[in-house]
């Protein structure tokens, strides 16, 4: 089903509209960081990704430390102890953050009806320089969203990828929320999505999006706001 057939199916409910971050307000720029790192450190894209992908789990939920993570990380990278500054450093590219064409124009034309309230519920692994680079590039892209609307896995220290997905609990609780129906939560990737809808109740989106094809893939999602009339 693609976007623009998906529908809400209590729009009356909706007060709430949670976005994941990476894949659907930017590019998917896990690939374009790897390759970054790589060129920093002068590695190979292969041991990079090995690495992020040793510490995804633990780290995102933050079940381990950031100095650990940075120590999994060294010791699949084979970095030497005198080059943990370089590889932090390695985490801040803030070019790597491109918005997809036309969400910010959507976000901010949803900002603008009062009766909705827009937060952000994203897993990011627990590097300090990492999210410090993706909460500043949200500021910039996305100024319209309030800073105390960002729910990232480290600050909360759960996430939607774990066991029971408690992101999704965190975020309940946090905003006081006693109807799941009034919140749509919007993702990339499908489990999520379904883990919203099947477990939480929440009304869920599955955002696909191609950047060869433009506009298209967030004109659908405007098409799905627009029949709710929350546009």
């Amino acid at each position: 089903m693609n976007l623009a057939q998906q529908e809400l199916l209590h729009p009356a409910l909706i007060k709430f509209i949670v976005f994941d971050i990476g894949g659907v307000l930017w590019e998917d720029s896990d690939p374009v960081l790897f390759e970054a790192i790589a060129k920093d450190l002068g590695l190979n894209f292969q041991d990079v990704q090995r690495a992020i992908d040793e510490i995804r789990d633990p780290s995102t939920n933050a079940s381990i430390s950031e100095e650990e993570s940075f120590e999994i990380m060294m010791k699949v990278m084979h970095i030497p102890k005198e080059r943990r500054k370089d590889l932090e450093r390695s985490f801040n590219h803030p070019k790597i953050f491109k918005p997809i064409r036309g969400m910010q124009d959507l976000i901010h034309n949803l900002t603008q009806n009062p009766k909705i309230n827009i937060y952000l519920l994203s897993d990011i692994i627990n590097i300090s320089s990492l999210y410090k680079a993706v909460l500043k590039a949200i500021k910039k892209h996305y100024p319209w969203i309030k800073q105390d609307h960002i729910f990232i896995s480290p600050r909360i220290k759960a996430a939607k990828r774990e066991e029971g997905a408690r992101a999704f609990e965190i975020l309940l609780e946090k905003l006081k929320i006693t109807n799941s129906s009034t919140v749509v939560f919007i993702d990339d990737i499908k489990k999520f999505v379904d883990i919203a809808r099947e477990r939480y109740q929440f009304q869920s989106i599955h955002f696909t999006h191609d950047s060869s094809q433009g506009r298209s893939s967030v004109d659908g999602l405007r098409s799905v706001f627009t029949k709710a009339g929350l546009l």
